[in-house]
C-alpha cells in the first residue's frame, strides 16, 4: 500500500487537530481574545471607554462602581482638552468612565438632555447623581472629589 502525499497532508491535519483538542480540555482557563477579565471582582484602575456606553453601563453595575459619562464633541476646545486629560485625573481612578461622542450618539445626548459640553454625568444604579458642564482642569478634579 502506497501512501499519496494528499493522504499524508491529510493524516498531518487529523493529527493536529486531535492534538489541539487534547490541549484545550486540559487547559480550560483559555479565554477569548475578545473577553474582558477583571480578577477579584474590583478595578484597580480607571477604566475608560470611548463611545462604549452599553459596556461601560454593564462593568459599573457589575462591579458596583459608579459610572461617568462625558458627553463631547470633536470640534469643542473643552472637549478636546478634557479627552486629553483623562490620563492624567487621578480620581478617575474610582469610577468606570465613558466618553461619548455626541455627533454618533444623540440617543444618549435626548436622554440625558445634555445642552452644553462637554457635560460629565455620574450615574449610580441608573440613576443620576451629580452632572458638571464645562472643563478647567482644577475645578473638574475638586468635583470628582466631592
Amino acid at each position: 500500500m502506497k501512501l499519496l502525499k494528499t493522504d499524508c497532508v491529510v493524516l498531518v491535519i487529523a493529527l493536529c487537530l486531535i492534538l489541539f483538542s487534547v490541549y484545550a480540555k486540559q487547559n480550560t482557563d483559555l479565554v477569548p481574545a475578545n473577553q474582558i477579565i477583571i480578577p477579584n471582582k474590583t478595578i484597580e484602575h480607571k477604566t475608560i471607554f470611548l463611545n462604549e456606553y452599553d459596556q461601560a453601563k454593564k462593568i459599573s453595575k457589575e462591579y458596583n462602581k459608579k459610572l461617568i459619562l462625558i458627553f463631547g464633541a470633536e470640534w469643542c476646545p473643552y472637549c478636546k482638552e478634557l479627552k486629553k486629560d483623562m490620563d492624567k485625573i487621578r480620581e478617575f481612578k474610582k469610577y468606570v468612565v465613558c466618553y461619548i461622542d455626541i455627533n454618533q450618539f444623540q440617543f444618549l445626548v435626548q436622554k440625558y438632555q445634555i445642552k452644553n459640553l462637554p457635560t460629565s454625568i455620574i450615574i449610580f444604579d441608573d440613576k443620576e447623581e451629580d452632572r458638571k458642564s464645562g472643563y478647567k482642569y482644577s475645578d473638574y478634579c475638586e468635583w470628582l472629589q466631592k
